[in-house]
């Protein structure tokens, strides 16, 4: 990525931060056309889509820039999960809590494992 991109992907977290929703939306919307490998372009827009209270908007830029990302993907999917859960979609959230627990290069213990089921599937706390 040519670091004018990536001062420009700082300049709109710096907007965000601002509550500049719409001029920091323009800045990662370019980052997200010129380097659709990249995911930072989609969580920021994903993150302005969340700071104007639109949930369903960011899951869609999340799960839509995730396709084609190889760089920043693991940031993408954690702001995706905790989106999901904002969404009340516990089940994804749940699946993919455990897919970024299994391709960490931190394994959770089998105690970790199961506190995450109890927590993203309450019904299994009941048994």
């Amino acid at each position: 990525m040519k670091p004018v991109t990536l001062l420009m992907i700082e300049i709109g977290f710096c907007a965000l931060r601002l509550g500049a929703f719409t001029q920091a939306g323009k800045l990662f919307q370019i980052a997200a056309e010129r380097h659709p490998e990249d995911a930072a372009g989609s969580i920021g827009l994903a993150m302005v889509a969340l700071g104007q209270g639109q949930v369903d908007n960011a899951l869609t830029l999340l799960e839509q820039g995730l396709e084609p990302a190889r760089l920043n993907r693991e940031e993408a999917e954690k702001l995706l999960l905790i989106t999901y859960m904002l969404a009340g979609e516990d089940r994804k959230a749940g699946q993919l809590h455990q897919q970024l627990a299994h391709n960490s290069p931190h394994p959770a213990s089998q105690e970790q494992h199961e506190q995450a089921g109890h927590f993203f599937n309450p019904a299994l706390s009941a048994n």
